[in-house]
């Protein structure tokens, strides 16, 4: 009998790891505590164009919905304030949105993210100042972020000043084309411990 037992969780074990690391090709599991983090530069020179970019680390299928509004005088491409956009996983983990500065002051950008069917989620404010002087003389690489010597931008994590957050879709190593998170991990581990001990009875 308990040979028996042995078998049958060798075959639900089997059919477990079969299904996580299939699901997730099939839409079967939904991405959960996705973040997002927004990249503006500090510093921008009067009326130059310069580059906002939205980027994520979360894995597997997704699609994300941004809300972003800018004050002060800045403009996105289409010279409005506020710009609706979706990020999808085919499309990659980043997206660039070219933004006009003004003459002078300082913009602010406000917003917030969406993925799936998850809750809405704020990007931190980030404010730019609008400046002639960049860097201390040092010119703007070709994104319009000033460069520090090693062709990085200001310093700040994240590049907007954001502290990486962690995330159980964060990717531990691949299987052929497929991630494999902490979270599926933590799955099967606890799928087969609890299969074990019901067979173990």
């Amino acid at each position: 009998m308990s040979k028996q037992n042995n078998t049958i969780f060798v075959i639900v074990g089997i059919l477990v790891v079969v299904a996580l690391l299939v699901g997730p090709q099939l839409g079967l599991f939904v991405i959960s505590g996705g973040s997002m983090t927004r990249g503006v530069p500090s510093t921008v020179q009067p009326g130059q164009k310069f580059s906002v970019i939205y980027s994520t680390g979360v894995s597997g299928q997704w699609g994300a919905s941004i809300v972003d509004d800018v004050s002060g005088g800045c403009k996105f491409p289409d010279g409005s304030t506020q710009i609706k956009t979706v990020m999808l996983s085919v499309d990659g983990s980043s997206k660039t949105v070219q933004v006009t500065a003004p003459s002078s002051g300082s913009c602010t950008f406000s917003g917030d993210y969406k993925f799936g069917t998850e809750a809405v989620r704020n990007f931190q404010d980030k404010t730019i100042t609008i400046s002639a002087d960049i860097g201390n003389g040092i010119p703007p690489n070709g994104n319009g972020f000033p460069t520090n010597g090693n062709g990085n931008g200001d310093g700040e994590v994240n590049g907007n000043g954001e502290v990486p957050s962690f995330s159980l879709n964060q990717t531990l190593f691949k299987v052929g084309n497929f991630d494999v998170t902490i979270l599926i991990l933590l799955i099967s581990i606890g799928g087969l411990f609890i299969i074990k001990i019901m067979f173990s009875k």
